[in-house]
């Protein structure tokens, strides 16, 4: 999709978690902040990663609007997943306690994501790299959403994912893929959303999983001489890594940066290649996508050699 004059941001995040959600939002600081119209949060804790996305927008210098959103899912076959560890390194413990009012953060994502939609016709891209509760409670009061909408860049599902990627895709053939984090933990609101928007890029897991931010990068990365808002998301890294070292019992030190390619395929940078078909989702949160005529994009091949690079440009020089 080439990048228009005219195009603006949204990104629905549940930061604070995996680690890649605030580089995701670090990238739109660093690339396009002018364009970034709103951040909602979504999922567990909603209000808690609203203020983490503030705080980080905050040490940029950019006044750009945080909103709430929902914390509890439509319908999912999990429980809701913490770390627990949410807003460590970042929020004090006097932010931690302070009402939302106090950070300028409003409660209402869905109708903030309706308005600016529509209010921008045709001019906004939706980032969705969070379960899709707020958006399906946007289509729930706007059901023609997706007709405003420029397009949706969403980081979930798959094509074959557990499994080799075929390099070749047959029309007419259907592909199933076990449930990715953000279908899984909201289906019903990824059924909603992906039978009422059209123009769907799907970042999926297949392509994502090609994202490791290895070792060597992470350490430079940590050493490097940063900005505040880099040195809030490394204390955000230096929490992950923890949390994943404590989880599997052994030192980690990389980590995947699915959100970040996400961003970039909505700015256009084409790293990913594209098979046209039509998505659907199981009641377990599987991914059925059949290859041909459909309204959906899915991500197929990465070129990750010039992502790899184009991470190193933006975040460790």
């Amino acid at each position: 999709m080439k990048l228009e004059k005219n195009t603006k941001f949204l990104l629905d995040t549940d930061i604070g978690s995996d680690v890649d959600d605030a580089f995701a939002l670090l990238a739109l600081l660093k690339l396009v902040p002018e364009r970034l119209i709103g951040v909602t949060t979504a999922y567990g804790c909603a209000e808690l990663r609203a203020k983490i996305a503030k705080k980080l927008i905050e040490t940029t210098g950019h006044n750009i609007p945080v909103v709430a959103g929902e914390s509890s899912p439509l319908s999912s076959p999990q429980p809701i997943h913490l770390t627990g560890r949410e807003g460590f390194g970042v929020l004090t413990e006097e932010e931690r306690e302070k009402p939302l009012e106090a950070f300028g953060i409003e409660t209402n994502a869905p109708e903030f994501i309706v308005k600016q939609v529509t209010s921008n016709h045709e001019e906004v891209i939706l980032i969705c790299i969070a379960p899709l509760t707020n958006i399906a409670r946007a289509i729930e009061l706007e059901p023609k959403l997706g007709k405003y909408l420029k397009g949706l860049f969403f980081m979930g599902g798959g094509i074959t994912f557990d499994s080799p990627t075929p390099k070749e895709l047959r029309a007419g053939q259907t592909y199933r893929a076990i449930p990715s984090y953000n279908v899984e933990h909201d289906v019903e609101a990824a059924k909603k959303v992906i039978s009422s928007i059209p123009q769907i890029h799907f970042i999926t897991n297949d392509v994502t999983l090609h994202t490791k931010f290895a070792r060597k990068r992470v350490e430079k990365f940590l050493r490097k001489k940063k900005n505040r808002a880099e040195a809030l998301v490394a204390n955000m890294l230096r929490v992950w890594l923890n949390y994943r070292s404590e989880l599997f019992g052994f030192p980690v030190r990389v980590t995947y940066l699915h959100d970040v390619l996400t961003v970039a395929e909505a700015l256009g940078m084409g790293f990913v290649s594209y098979v046209q078909g039509e998505v659907e989702v199981t009641d377990r949160g599987e991914t059925l996508f059949t290859v041909g005529s459909g309204n959906h994009l899915v991500g197929h091949q990465i070129d990750r050699l010039s992502f790899l690079n184009w991470i190193s440009e933006l975040f460790l020089n």
